[in-house]
């Protein structure tokens, strides 16, 4: 039996963990401030890290960006755009470095994924992405209006009321 202990946390009245991305250089990345302590979780019992969302959020960085408004499938804090290039938990690499010091210390490492809805669109139901380059609108899986709930009926095979499901942002048809 393991011992999961969740990586994150919210700060009233709405803000995501501390960040370098509120203007306090002496606070640490959130990747970094946990891989600085896998050694110190291992010793203490736990068995598994619960990471919080990684892709960035339609706000960037901002003290409310907890990752559960995501934009781009594929940008975990690589591309310049929602104002900024890092999440407000720190860059791709600063994670990648995380989960395989997590993972060096003996801890699994477990995603919270929110692949039901996007957040951020220009124009309603419309998304476009940097491509990895920098080159605007080119990047991987756009999404248009046919993506999306209510413009493609919902699957009766989805199971539960209709009310018991409640998106944040643009509904993903399934």
């Amino acid at each position: 039996m393991g011992v999961l202990l969740q990586g994150f946390f919210k700060m009233p009245p709405n803000e995501a963990v501390p960040s370098p991305a509120d203007g306090d250089s002496t606070i640490a990345w959130w990747w970094d401030h946990l891989a600085k302590q896998a050694n110190e979780l291992r010793q203490a019992g736990f068995t598994a890290i619960w990471l919080p969302p990684v892709l960035k959020t339609s706000a960037g960085a901002k003290p409310g960006s907890d990752g559960y408004g995501p934009f781009d499938d594929y940008d975990i804090g690589s591309k310049n755009q929602k104002g900024s290039v890092r999440t407000r938990f720190g860059s791709r690499e600063q994670l990648q470095r995380c989960v395989a010091i997590l993972r060096a210390n003996g801890l699994d490492v477990y995603l919270d994924m929110v692949e039901h809805h996007r957040v951020g669109d220009t124009t309603p139901f419309v998304f476009r992405y940097l491509g990895a380059d920098g080159t605007p609108n080119v990047g991987r899986f756009p999404k248009n209006p046919s993506n999306f709930l209510p413009q493609v009926p919902r699957d009766p095979a989805l199971g539960g009321p209709v009310c018991d499901d409640f998106p944040f942002g643009r509904e993903l048809a399934p």
